[in-house]
């Protein structure tokens, strides 16, 4: 082989090689890339359920005359439930279950309306 064919061949090699660095480098950084996008995909997934299950009765509204309710995510909700009532909002004493949901825990369970016979 002659001299400048033997750099011309190096050359070559040289740009092959730096071809496949460069692929690879892509395809690692491809791969980054999708692991970022689908983690942060599953904590803003997992902050809305979240979330959303935390704010569901954080707050009570008790009135005269009527049912303690605990259906209420914020303290403005349950305020203007109870300004015209006279009655009072406080901290649901268990937040996250259905207490307070419907009725209380003293009203009995439910009638059934059997109809005519």
């Amino acid at each position: 082989m002659s001299d400048m064919r033997q750099r011309e061949f190096i050359t070559l090699l040289r740009g092959a090689a730096a071809w496949a660095v460069a692929a690879r480098v892509r395809r690692r950084q491809l791969i980054m890339r999708t692991i970022a996008l689908v983690s942060a995909s599953l904590v803003m997934i997992t902050l809305l359920v979240t979330d959303a299950d935390a704010a569901s009765n954080r707050w009570c509204a008790t009135a005269p005359k009527h049912s303690e309710s605990c259906g209420y995510a914020t303290l403005d909700q349950c305020g203007a439930y109870v300004l015209g009532l006279g009655g009072w909002c406080r901290p649901n004493p268990f937040p996250g279950t259905a207490f307070g949901t419907s009725g209380t825990w003293s009203s009995g369970p439910p009638r059934q309306n059997r109809g005519a016979y």
